[in-house]
């Protein structure tokens, strides 16, 4: 059987399947396929119309709580009509209703019956065709000859009629109509002000309705008799100026103008250091009410307008962006009004993305410039195109060639041809040669039968249910096809290793009346697909085992093998768990068959059962940290105890475990629960380990689930496949590219990761159980991460990667079993470009100070730090707090640098460290480097602590190049008997780091202060 896909972005013509059976991720339910001669096919008529049969909605788009009074995209009927959509937009984004494949080609209208409220607004309408690429139709105004009384009204409802050839002709969708099947679609557009729609029975039509049965109740507006006033755009540039003192622009920082056969351009070079700015006089641009010497762009329905194209190593580090600079200039440091950083990408940019072979129009509304800055874009005297920092010489930086650059009030529509002519028309090749797919930013292998080397047989899915498997089937023969419209529940046992699993539909994987297994190489949840992985407390487990060897001739960056979701719903929850760590009564010598932990609650007693699995964290006494061979003084002392049987003693349990306890632990000290009723975890029999991804959209909430032996980055330096594009004219969004280098030690494969995640990830109640490096990571995301435990985690078990992150991170039970560098994150910071950080040994490890730290506790041994922050501004000043429901909005959308850069924040202005604790051995509990100056207060406050150190040697807590910190209600406390460990050591401090200690106490140490505090 061959599948007609390549994953979500192209189709291959077999006659087995069609594309849009197989691929759209949401289908519009109808009774028939459209045909050539049908009079009539209605899209949208009741409720039933926007909901798939299994419970999806088909509604898409998004709004903004300030933009429709807190209601979001949704439909109701009421008295007059059966279904009615309600599309509320934002200055982002549209909405509208996916459909199930038609031809609109096939009809001479489309129609519908709408009301609008919509300010000084557009409202406009357009449809898409393809699942990816998508190509887009032109866009209408519903205003004129299309709408009864000449514009759509809040009040009533008025008829739309719309010829089909307006809509297409011309169009990308024209143009490209021979490499798609049928149209994904209808959209109701956003603009600023944002519109408000009210939308029912809509249809394609050869028998169009007349305005005069179904119009306004009242008389249109009469037109205006006389012709209103021309609008003229400011123009910034457009051709080469020999004299610099007759143009807008000065000062064209690499940048100069070229004159062209085919337009003058300018061309902006950026290099690993800097970027490209184009400098505007200031007699360019301002109304005759305000000052001449000021380019005024505040005006909310002004657009900074031009044509581009780019060429650069664009991808995971690497984005086009720009942005605007002005106000007043203060020496030494520069504008003082910064705008927003603006990705061009999506709305802003036809096509949705930057073309290295054409000019594309963009077009951005001033608003997205100044949103959340605290500058209103007056007196604008730059707009730069920046470099990518974060790739540093490790890739080509990006060069722009930018035309006909224009502030309007009046800018012209995207989605459509370049405005000045068609686009190039692109002969492409077979999308079945493509190698590679974009999403959101980042390429993945192409995943489908017989392509990019796929040599496995898939199976579909039919009927609902999961395929049967040949008799005689050997390991990773076969790929199960989860497809659009599928909903398919396993419960199934078979120890047969499957090469994939694909998931388009909904697969929901549970115990019915036995465990659950499921052994593949890569579970991938494709965009709009649904995986759900949960138990019902029956006492039956579900297992998903990653088994199988990295391919890196087909998949060089080894994004595969694991659990991989691009934007699909995954749900996995396992039976609550009430108790996750309990503390040790009294000490446990070795050779003890049974040990006894505090139970006051009763819960443990009631939750932890036989053959479940504790963790005794080291608690050896007396380790010199300091000493170069810390690491390997003794073997490591964590240990696994199987509950063989259980009793309660009053207040407290008694613990026998299968074997007799090996190694000595403390009182005090806490055993960890790690049993989960669901396990995700590499097999013992696999090659290669897998990891588990989550990025772009969709859902990803995973609670009270285990994750044992994944991950593959390790904590050596970071060696990466270097990709080249081979220049095969593909559609876009697909690539064939080939590796010049394989990398040994690949980034951000992770044991749990959210990666540039545009939804709120939960993850809650779980145990990830060793990872060569890092086990839970957040990067560029935004979530929570509460009641989890981490043992094993050699790099750091908690990681916030950006410096963006700024969810919730607390009451996790944290285990150090010795692994790490032991080495600071100076030591590879620069060299790395900022990528190979929190290799040394640590609990919690933040790039920033925006995420709250709280009420954390961390046992072990740790190479480094129990806990660390590494704020040093390199490499990350520019990246931007995602716009995630429920991001504080004094962040969101902004730059590091907009949130700094001078403001007085300190820690505790947004992610404040308070109620952590630390038991065991380290090199410092707690590491802080690159602390500015806070600005407010006595310093960054560290409050409500307990550190515990176990070591001969070390330090409390270490701070290197800060400024001043104030330590709050904290104890710190040394065990061992003539140690030399520092409570508080200070290095590089310029001027010494001020350290305040307030109501904090020391008992035990060597010494209280060291270094330049």
């Amino acid at each position: 059987m061959k599948l007609s896909c390549i994953g979500p972005f192209g189709s291959v013509s077999t006659p087995s399947a069609s594309f849009g059976s197989f691929m759209f991720s949401i289908l519009l339910s109808l009774s028939a396929a459209p045909t050539a001669n049908a009079a009539e096919l209605i899209l949208y008529n009741s409720l039933e119309d926007g909901v798939r049969p299994d419970g999806i909605s088909l509604i898409n788009g998004r709004s903004l709580a300030g933009y429709c009074d807190d209601t979001p995209t949704s439909q109701y009927a009421d008295d007059e009509y059966a279904g009615i959509l309600q599309i509320c937009t934002d200055p982002w984004s549209g909405g509208g209703l996916r459909l199930h494949n038609p031809d609109a080609w096939a009809y001479s209208h489309v129609t519908f019956l709408a009301k609008s409220s919509y300010g000084t607004g557009t409202p406009r309408f357009s449809m898409t065709c393809g699942w990816w690429p998508r190509y887009g139709s032109n866009a209408i105004t519903l205003s004129g000859e299309y709408v009864a009384g000449g514009g759509l009204s809040p009040d009533e409802w008025r008829q739309v009629v719309i010829p089909t050839s307006d809509l297409l002709l011309g169009s990308d969708c024209d143009v490209q109509k021979e490499t798609y099947s049928g149209f994904y679609s209808v959209n109701f557009l956003k603009w600023s002000p944002p519109p408000k729609y009210w939308v029912t029975d809509i249809r394609l039509t050869d028998d169009p309705p007349t305005f005069g049965s179904i119009g306004p109740t009242k008389s249109p507006t009469d037109a205006p008799t006389t012709s209103p006033t021309p609008y003229s755009p400011t123009v910034i540039w457009d051709t080469f100026v020999e004299d610099p003192n007759n143009s807008c622009l000065d000062a064209r920082n690499n940048s100069t103008q070229v004159q062209s056969a085919d337009g003058d351009y300018i061309q902006l070079i950026t290099d690993p250091w800097k970027g490209s700015t184009l400098q505007i006089e200031s007699f360019c641009f301002f109304p005759e009410t305000s000052d001449p010497q000021r380019n005024d762009f505040t005006d909310e329905e002004l657009a900074l307008t031009f044509s581009l194209k780019a060429t650069g190593d664009f991808g995971p580090t690497c984005d086009p962006v720009l942005s605007m600079a002005g106000g007043s200039w203060i020496g030494g440091v520069g504008w003082s009004g910064i705008s927003n950083n603006i990705k061009i990408e999506h709305d802003i940019i036809d096509y949705g993305a930057i073309s290295s072979e054409e000019y594309r129009q963009v077009s951005i509304p001033m608003n997205r410039f100044k949103e959340g800055t605290g500058w209103d874009l007056s007196s604008v005297r730059s707009i730069s195109f920046h470099y990518c920092r974060e790739m540093g010489s490790a890739g080509q930086q990006p060069k722009y060639y930018v035309k006909n650059i224009q502030v309007t009030k009046r800018p012209p529509e995207l989605v459509t041809p370049y405005p000045t002519g068609a686009p190039t028309v692109r002969v492409t090749e077979d999308p079945s040669l493509a190698t590679h797919r974009m999403i959101h930013h980042h390429w993945y292998p192409v995943l489908g039968e017989g392509l990019n080397g796929d040599t496995s047989t898939w199976l579909e899915a039919v009927n609902n249910e999961w395929p049967s498997i040949p008799a005689g089937a050997q390991d990773h023969d076969y790929t199960v096809h989860i497809p659009m419209g599928s909903v398919i529940t396993y419960s199934g046992a078979s120890s047969l290793k499957l090469d994939k699993v694909v998931v388009h539909g909904t697969l929901i994987i549970k115990p019915d009346d036995a465990d659950v297994l499921l052994t593949c190489h890569t579970l991938c949840v494709e965009m709009m697909g649904m995986l759900t992985v949960q138990t019902e407390q029956n006492g039956h487990t579900v297992t998903i085992e990653i088994d199988g060897a990295m391919d890196t001739s087909a998949d060089p960056e080894q994004t595969m093998l694991g659990l991989v979701n691009l934007g699909g719903m995954v749900t996995i929850s396992g039976d609550p768990v009430v108790t996750k760590m309990a503390t040790v009564s009294n000490n446990i010598a070795a050779g003890d068959t049974f040990f006894v932990v505090d139970d006051p609650s009763g819960e443990a007693a009631n939750t932890w059962s036989v053959g479940d699995e504790l963790v005794l964290p080291e608690t050896k006494e007396g380790l010199d940290v300091d000493h170069w061979s810390y690491q390997h003084q003794v073997p490591g002392e964590t240990e696994t105890a199987v509950i063989a049987a259980i009793a309660t003693v009053g207040s407290v349990l008694q613990i026998t475990p299968q074997q007799p306890v090996v190694h000595d632990h403390t009182a005090g000290c806490h055993v960890a629960h790690t049993s989960r009723s669901i396990t995700i975890k590499t097999s013992a029999t696999s090659t290669d380990r897998g990891h588990v991804m989550h990025t772009g959209m969709g859902k990803f909430d995973v609670s009270n689930t285990r994750f044992e032996e994944l991950g593959r980055t390790t904590t050596d330096a970071i060696d990466l496949t270097a990709l080249e594009d081979t220049g095969m004219e593909l559609a876009e969004g697909l690539a064939r590219l080939n590796a010049t280098y394989i990398g040994t030690n690949q980034i951000a494969r992770y044991a749990l990761h959210s990666h540039h995640s545009m939804i709120k990830v939960n993850w809650s109640g779980n145990a990830i159980i060793n990872s060569p490096k890092n086990c839970m990571v957040m990067h560029n995301s935004f979530g929570d991460i509460t009641d989890n435990i981490a043992v094993g985690c050699n790099g750091t078990a908690i990681f916030l990667e950006s410096g963006t992150e700024s969810g919730l991170v607390d009451n996790n039970f944290l285990v150090g079993t010795g692994g790490g560098t032991r080495g600071h994150d100076d030591g590879r910071f620069a060299s790395a470009g900022g990528l190979d950080m929190a290799h040394g040994g640590f609990g919690i490890w933040a790039r920033g100070l925006l995420a709250p730290i709280t009420n954390n506790h961390a046992e072990g041994v740790f190479g480094r730090s129990p806990y660390a922050y590494f704020v040093h501004p390199l490499f990350i000043s520019d990246n931007v707090v995602p716009m995630v429901e429920g991001t504080n909005p004094a962040i969101a959308g902004k730059t590091l640098h907009q949130i700094f850069y001078g403001n007085p924040v300190a820690l505790q202005t947004y992610g404040p460290f308070v109620g952590n604790s630390a038991f065991g051995t380290w090199r410092s509990a707690l590491d802080l480097s690159y602390f500015s100056k806070p600005g407010i207060g006595a310093g960054h406050i560290i409050e409500e602590y307990t550190f515990t150190a176990l070591a001969y040697s070390g330090s409390g807590v270490f701070m290197v190049h800060s400024f001043s910190f104030d330590l709050v209600n904290g104890d710190f406390n040394a065990i061992h008997p003539d140690n030399t460990i520092i409570g508080e050591f200070c290095n590089n401090g310029d001027p010494p780091v001020v350290v305040y200690n307030n109501n904090t106490t020391f008992d035990g140490f060597a010494v209280i202060r060291g270094g330049n505090c």
